[in-house]
């Protein structure tokens, strides 16, 4: 490869990052564009490639990996939230209260999200679909 494609690939790779990092803090698409100086049609390839690869992610890992993510996850919420309680309760101005217990809500309702039925069968679904794959290549594999 030569130079110039390797520095326009670095470009991309940085800028997909940005572009995850905004998506994971909740902007949306023009958002993300607006503050990255690029156009909308850019910011939507660079998110079906990030879905592309979070799928390859997904379907490659190991069986249980699914449920320790998810386990994780849901770990990490919580010790947010106890954090944020202990936070509230040593504060005095009710305006941060008041935003504090807004971001105690958003982070109950992340851990009731993960934890929904939907999302665990939608993971367990994934999990069967994984295990048919593997099964699947071992027999071919034979």
């Amino acid at each position: 490869m030569t130079y110039k494609i390797l520095v326009k690939k670095s470009e991309i790779l940085v800028r997909r990052q940005q572009v995850w990092s905004f998506f994971t803090q909740g902007y949306d698409q023009i958002q993300i564009a607006e503050k990255l100086g690029v156009s909308y049609k850019t910011i939507s390839r660079d998110l079906q490639e990030l879905k592309k690869d979070a799928k390859d992610w997904l379907e490659n890992l190991p069986m249980g990996e699914i449920q320790l993510q998810q386990k994780k996850n849901f770990d990490s919420i919580n010790r947010v939230g106890n954090e944020l309680w202990q936070i509230y309760e040593n504060t005095k101005d009710e305006n941060k209260k008041v935003k504090i217990l807004n971001l105690i809500n958003t982070t109950s309702k992340s851990s009731s999200d993960l934890m929904s039925e939907r999302h665990l069968l939608k993971t367990r679904r994934l999990v069967r679909l994984a295990q048919g794959y593997k099964t699947m290549s071992q027999d071919l594999c034979k």
